[in-house]
């Protein structure tokens, strides 16, 4: 008898043939045919996932719970609410999810079980999630339009072009687009800076007391950027180094170092910088490398040429710094017209108009035209400093305080250009001091005139004029120009007084050293007989000299004596003898043995002091007195023939005992006998004489 599952209620029904309904002998299965035993029983039996049960007269057939996947069920007991299925081969089924709003099934090519996930917005892409939908927007990836510096552009036809001028170049390559400098904008923009370098380098020359070193590293450590027309070179400067031979002491060699494009290697040479492409690093000057280790050498300039220093300052704004540091460059005009008008009565006006003009700082500026009356800026006015005045008769007292009324003075006018026209002024410098006459006004012999401009106007003042001017008290007070002096394009002095040149040097005619009273009283110098490319020095002594009491001739009894080359010489003779040491000279006569005696022949003879005559003449010699005698001089006359007569000049006397001679040329001594002598001794200079001692009988007149 057939039986069949009933996949409704999990029982085998019994098909019954045509006619059928008695027992049933074999049983039909869909595969196979099973029979009852001879006992008339049958077993049935489950097969996989499924088992029977039976009760009274039924048999029932039941899955296995869970379903297994071979029998069509899911493996599982219970499915999750909203959950996807998902299957594992004969395992049962993964269950994901559920899934929240926006979540997708996400696969995976390696077989692994898809995921639950979001999707993941792009670039420009906006995703937003809700209950059963996902929306996309990727309006914001896609510009419509694209704002530039000057105007805006739109693509067309979703093509945008990117076009240059003759500074920039583009190329274009796959998703790609290239922006650079056009050939010429290189040239002039980067290669500009060849042989510069990007950083600072720190340059030092040493020694080891045989070999000289120059050094080059990047400041504070790392390396250097050297820039090139071949593009920029990474030099490794740990440091790099190079040898220098060493020089003299008395003739050093001065050498120029650099980075040589060509090679890339530090050089240096003794020739100067070369002809082909290089980075200058420095400029030294080396002596010999003994004295190089202890004293350094003689020079080391560094030629810093970066693009910026380690504080980040580039190297054009280092030009302009150093540019704004110089005294500001006068152009063009500032035409200078001076005025005095008399008043009759009282103080004539007296005042200088300039045109307009243009002055550089860095870029040039107008000066504008200062005519009719107009502000001056006393700025060293010794009561108020930036005193300003609108006439200059009023400046009448120097930059000390002094009174220059009635006097011959400079007054320096220097303007100050500022960005704005109505900012400029017209400064005034007071002169140090005053003259009594207008040449020593002219040659300014005490440098009074001040040419200086303070610091604080660096880059912004420049000089005018000297305006030379002598002030009288009368009629109220009178003025008259000396002098008109245009300083347009002159440097002005760093300090007060003097030139605008620093003068060391003068010609000996123009020197002159003269008396604050009374400048008419004046000291030249002649340096004449100086020997030719000669120098020589005059060298102040350590104390108070007067000139007065030095020594620029020597009279003596005979002759006069002049220094040569500043020294006199002392010579002794007859018994003298002469020594110096230190500032003292020492005459010696300790030596004298006796008086230098004469022996006259003749008739007549003069007399010098410190001597002896001798008469040996048949007749009469007449011995005239000295002109000039000393007290304490001696003089001795003896006979040795004839008589002799001791003469006298106007005014001289000669005392003998209570006796005393006829004063004047009447008066004498004379002897009695040729063999009588004398000994006279100088008491009154000049003109009294008095006998020691006598032989004979002399006779008094």
């Amino acid at each position: 008898m057939p039986y069949r599952l009933n996949p409704f209620t999990g029982e085998l029904d019994i098909v019954l043939g045509p006619g059928e309904g008695g027992a049933s002998t074999e049983f039909d299965t869909d595969s196979g045919t099973a029979f009852p035993t001879g006992a008339g029983v049958i077993t049935m039996a489950g097969g996989t996932g499924i088992n029977t049960s039976a009760s009274g007269s039924t048999v029932t057939f039941n899955l296995d719970d869970p379903v297994i996947v071979d029998n069509g069920g899911t493996g599982r007991t219970s499915l999750t609410d909203g959950a996807i299925l998902v299957g594992d081969g004969s395992n049962p089924v993964e269950m994901i999810g559920p899934l929240t709003d926006g979540q997708l099934l996400i696969g995976d090519t390696a077989g692994i079980s898809p995921v639950a996930a979001s999707l993941t917005a792009g670039t420009g892409i906006t995703i937003t999630n809700a209950a059963g939908s996902i929306t996309l927007d990727a309006s914001s990836a896609v510009p419509t339009s694209f704002p530039t510096d000057s105007g805006t552009a739109t693509p067309a036809a979703n093509v945008l072009n990117i076009v240059s001028d003759e500074t920039i170049a583009t190329s274009g390559a796959g998703n790609s687009v290239t922006v650079s400098l056009s050939a010429n904008t290189k040239t002039s923009a980067v290669n500009g800076w060849n042989g510069s370098l990007l950083e600072t380098a720190s340059v030092t020359v040493t020694s080891d007391g045989v070999t000289i070193t120059c050094s080059v590293e990047k400041s504070g450590g790392g390396n250097l950027t050297a820039i090139f027309s071949t593009g920029y070179y990474n030099w490794t400067t740990a440091p790099d180094t190079v040898t220098l031979a060493e020089g003299l002491d008395t003739a050093p060699l001065l050498y120029y170092v650099y980075l040589l494009e060509s090679t890339k290697v530090l050089t240096a040479s003794t020739v100067g910088w070369p002809g082909s492409e290089h980075a200058p690093i420095c400029t030294t000057i080396v002596q010999s490398a003994a004295s190089l280790q202890t004293d350094g050498p003689y020079k080391v300039h560094v030629w810093t040429d970066h693009v910026t220093a380690t504080d980040n300052q580039g190297h054009v704004g280092d030009l302009n710094f150093w540019i704004r540091q110089q005294p500001a460059t006068w152009v063009s005009s500032v035409v200078q017209s001076y005025n005095i008008v008399t008043n009759g009565g009282s103080a004539d006006n007296v005042n200088i108009d300039t045109t307009a003009g243009v002055v550089l700082q860095l870029h040039d500026h107008t000066f504008p035209a200062f005519t009719t009356v107009h502000d001056y800026y006393v700025i060293n006015d010794s009561v108020t400093p930036y005193n300003v005045v609108t006439d200059l008769n009023a400046l009448l007292t120097d930059s000390t305080g002094a009174s220059m009324s009635g006097k011959y003075f400079s007054l320096v006018l220097w303007g100050v250009v500022s960005e704005d026209t109505g900012d400029c002024k017209i400064m005034v410098n007071l002169p140090s001091g005053s003259y009594n006459n207008s040449a020593s006004l002219t040659a300014d012999v005490s440098g009074f005139a001040n040419f200086s401009i303070p610091g604080d106007y660096t880059g912004t003042g420049f000089l005018i004029s000297q305006w030379n001017l002598r002030h009288q008290a009368a009629s109220g007070g009178t003025w008259t120009s000396i002098d008109e002096i245009d300083l347009r394009g002159l440097v002005p002095s760093i300090n007060p007084g003097g030139t605008t040149a620093a003068e060391t040097e003068f010609p000996d005619n123009l020197f002159r050293v003269f008396d604050n009273s009374d400048d008419t009283k004046k000291i030249a110098f002649e340096v004449s007989s100086v020997t030719t490319a000669t120098t020589r020095t005059i060298t102040a002594a350590d104390y108070d000299i007067d000139l007065a009491t030095v020594c620029i001739s020597a009279p003596t009894d005979s002759g006069t004596a002049t220094p040569a080359l500043g020294a006199l010489t002392f010579a002794g003779t007859n018994g003298i003898a002469i020594s110096g040491a230190g500032s003292t000279v020492t005459i010696d006569g300790s030596s004298i043995t006796d008086f230098d005696w004469n022996v006259e022949t003749g008739t007549s003879a003069a007399m010098s002091v410190n001597n002896g005559y001798i008469g040996n003449n048949a007749g009469t010699v007449t011995f005239t007195l000295p002109d000039t005698a000393a007290v304490g001089d001696m003089i001795r006359v003896t006979g040795l023939q004839g008589a002799w007569v001791i003469a006298q000049n106007a005014g001289d006397t000669i005392h003998f005992g209570d006796q005393d001679t006829t004063t004047g040329a009447g008066g004498s001594l004379a002897s009695t006998d040729s063999r009588d002598a004398v000994e006279l001794v100088c008491v009154v200079a000049n003109t009294n004489f008095q006998v020691l001692s006598s032989v004979g009988n002399i006779t008094v007149t």
